[in-house]
């Protein structure tokens, strides 16, 4: 299964850009049905599938050694939330946190 914060955040980024399930898959050349069923975790999308559907959000996939991913989860949610508290220890994803099965 997708991780769900990577399904959030494409849920999020298809919201942001004000689009229906149907516009996202549109503009990246899937079906609503397939876009919905990424999001709810129903269907875990090839790579190439997956990193077009960001890059069509206006996101992207990131690749940092494991030792950095603190210091990188913190920035991108500092940069997410730019009034609130830093954050050192706001994980977006890591292989740590992603159990297969």
């Amino acid at each position: 299964m997708l991780p769900e914060n990577i399904r959030e955040a494409i849920r999020n980024g298809r919201i942001e850009q004000g689009w229906s399930q149907a516009e996202a898959g549109r503009r990246s050349g899937l079906t609503q049905k397939h876009v919905s069923n990424i999001e709810r975790g129903k269907l875990v999308p090839r790579f190439d599938t997956l990193y077009e559907l960001l890059l069509t959000l206006g996101l992207d996939l990131v690749l940092a050694p494991r030792g950095l991913t603190p210091t990188v989860n913190a920035l991108v949610h500092d940069l997410a939330n730019p009034d609130g508290e830093s954050a050192l220890q706001a994980p977006v994803f890591s292989s740590e946190t992603y159990k297969d099965g």
